[in-house]
């Protein structure tokens, strides 16, 4: 294990010394928003944990709990940021009042300044930014998010002597057309306030390699089920002094991220070049994109282009108004907007800003929360830089809903115990969507309907998988599109597919559960159902083209247990099992006679069913208990 604990999650809250209870009339009024647009009823603004150790990066797990980079000091004496042991701590918010209420230590022993923090899956990534240890470390969640995590292994740096910049950013995404693995990015800062000399880094670990500064590189992380395999290295981005934020669109796919500008040259608070946002599209990711850095910058306060040469940012933060009005410096880490947040805050991006290095926060004249517009381009300060209490607002994460802000310390210095503090802010008219299965008992083999209503903004890619319940989100066992299929058509806000339930999967009690565009931003859970020991019972329907107003015959075999009431239906396919066109009891009319575990029936198609794809379903007893479902059909006119 590498010298690495792990606690169990039984430690008190108490132990962790962070202040949480229940909301308060304080804790909804706990942060002051604005801006163009901007109504703050609009949301439901909450401090959600005090008396954290230097929260930073954050991800909210499958079950709504929120994971949490904190860095403990060890020098109890002279606590220190930079001298402190990293610690993963979960947030559990069990009444939904926007307040934390429980937590406990999901993994400790990591090298402290903790800084990036990225779940994919089972795995959990963790930068440690700590002079002379840094790496980015893989853990594994256990069965469910409750349980403690365990260390798979890491990526360590060696950066040589007074590297200025060394390594914050980390984003993950899917591996496009791989399933079971993940692009792990991440940045390397440059050597230099103002330069980037030729000196490399080497990285070893779970892979090796050897990486230039001011740069972002990827590598391809394939879970192996014991462990993972690290490959594919490749450098994507050169010329940025310090990404510190990144982030993926959940609905392009494209990478954003924010690079820190230069220091003034004389005096290091006023900045030589503006801190910028930046882009690489998603089909250009894997090609090295330039962007300039050091020859080539906007100029802070006058706009002024210098160079010119290099990728141009999609938008640099000057002052508003600009030459010297309120400021926002230092980008740490980005989300992209909630996308149920009110139309003036749901098409951006969110950037935390640090701000001055180390100080009290009333002196921090530049630490805002920026709100950039990316159809305007424009940007704006969402919680002001004036803002009380607010110290460093570099951590962030964002739901479906909500906003998550972690202030790494609300008194601005960088030594202390317990001065970090999370805000949620929550749109107040986010929909809810449901998802809902039937029936409640299936066949392995056989499938079940999984109906869903209330997505606010659809995507093609909304998918739905199944389940084991209390697994985590990426151990699917079958998924289907909102196509239903497994390629994507139209966005469907509400709608119903057929799911297959494979024939391998065990019996046992399953859920489905509703994603967002391609990910795992879970948007629904379904009830739980019972798959069964795969049936043997067989219906088919032939022949399989005929014109609206003829019969099919429908052919079944082996029901276990028939009964009289048994019945056959037909059906679009696709839709819920209450759904059907025709039917007919297995005495091939309306009216029940005796039990027939095999047979066969012609059953009429009526003259109103419009040209398309049906199929037979045959069902027990009266009822939706579902015992097989046919091959496809086609209806002519």
């Amino acid at each position: 294990m590498h010298g690495v604990a792990v606690v169990a999650r039984a430690l008190a809250t108490a132990a962790l010394g962070l202040a949480l209870g229940t909301a308060t009339p304080d804790a909804a009024h706990a942060l002051n928003i604005g801006g163009p647009g901007v109504n703050p009823a609009d949301f439901r603004i909450t401090t959600f944990a005090t008396g954290l150790n230097f929260p930073y990066g954050m991800q909210v797990l499958s079950d709504g709990s929120l994971l949490v980079a904190t860095s403990r000091p060890v020098d109890q004496n002279n606590p220190s940021f930079f001298n402190s042991v990293g610690e993963l701590i979960c947030l559990v918010d069990t009444d939904g009042d926007g307040v934390a209420d429980s937590s406990f230590v999901a993994f400790n022993g990591l090298p402290g300044v903790l800084t990036g923090l990225g779940v994919a899956g089972n795995l959990v990534f963790v930068t440690s930014s700590a002079f002379g240890q840094e790496r980015i470390s893989v853990l594994r969640m256990g069965a469910t998010p409750a349980d403690p995590f365990g260390f798979i292994g890491a990526l360590t740096f060696t950066f040589p002597p007074n590297w200025e910049h060394t390594t914050y950013g980390l984003a993950v995404r899917p591996t496009p057309a791989q399933a079971g693995s993940w692009d792990l990015f991440f940045n390397v800062g440059s050597d230099g306030n103002n330069t980037q000399s030729a000196a490399t880094v080497p990285l070893a670990g779970l892979t090796s390699g050897t990486l230039e500064g001011a740069s972002i590189y990827k590598v391809t992380v394939t879970d192996t089920g014991n462990g993972v395999a690290v490959a594919g290295l490749t450098r994507i981005a050169s010329g940025l002094r310090n990404v510190a934020g990144m982030a993926f669109h959940p609905v392009s796919g494209d990478f954003y991220f924010a690079d820190n500008g230069i220091d003034g040259l004389t005096d290091p608070d006023e900045p030589l070049s503006a801190d910028e946002m930046n882009m690489i599209a998603a089909s250009a990711i894997g090609t090295v994109e330039d962007f300039g850095f050091p020859e080539n910058y906007t100029q802070y306060r006058t706009g002024s282009v210098i160079g010119g040469a290099g990728i141009q940012p999609l938008a640099t933060f000057q002052p508003i108004p600009s030459p010297n009005g309120a400021e926002s410096e230092g980008p740490v880490q980005i989300a992209v907007a909630p996308r149920y947040f009110p139309a003036a805050v749901n098409n951006g991006i969110f950037v935390g800003f640090h701000g001055k290095f180390d100080g009290a926060e009333a002196d921090n004249e530049e630490n805002a929360l920026v709100y950039l517009d990316l159809g305007t381009g424009q940007h704006f300060h969402f919680i002001s830089s004036t803002e009380p209490g607010i110290g460093h607002p570099d951590g962030l994460v964002a739901t479906d809903d909500s906003l998550f802000i972690a202030d790494l310390s609300s008194t601005g210095f960088l030594e202390g115990v317990g001065t970090g503090v999370i805000y949620k802010i929550r749109a107040l008219s986010a929909p809810t969507p449901v998802l809902a299965v039937s029936p409640t008992s299936v066949a392995a083999g056989d499938t079940v309907t999984a109906s869903w209503s209330g997505i606010a903004a659809p995507t093609p890619t909304d998918w739905i998988g199944l389940y084991t319940v209390g697994t985590a989100d990426g151990a699917y066992l079958a998924w289907i599109y909102v196509s239903c299929s497994h390629t994507p058509a139209v966005a469907q806000a509400s709608g119903s597919c057929a799911l297959p339930i494979p024939e391998s999967v065990t019996p046992g009690t399953y859920e489905l559960r509703l994603f967002a565009a391609n990910g795992f931003t879970r948007l629904a859970p379904s009830g739980t159902f019972t798959v069964t020991a795969s049936s043997s019972v067989t219906l088919s329907a032939t022949p399989t083209s005929v014109p609206a107003g003829g019969s099919v015959t429908a052919t079944w075999n082996g029901i276990a247990a028939p009964t009289p009431t048994d019945w056959i239906g037909l059906y679009t396919v696709g839709t819920a099992d209450g759904a059907y066109l025709a039917w007919i009891y297995v005495s091939c009319s309306h009216t029940p006679a005796v039990a027939q575990a095999s047979g066969s029936c012609a059953l009429p198609i009526p003259e109103s069913v419009t040209p398309g794809t049906y199929e037979l379903r045959l069902f027990a007893a009266n009822g939706f208990t579902r015992l097989a479902t046919g091959n496809s059909l086609t209806v002519t006119p």
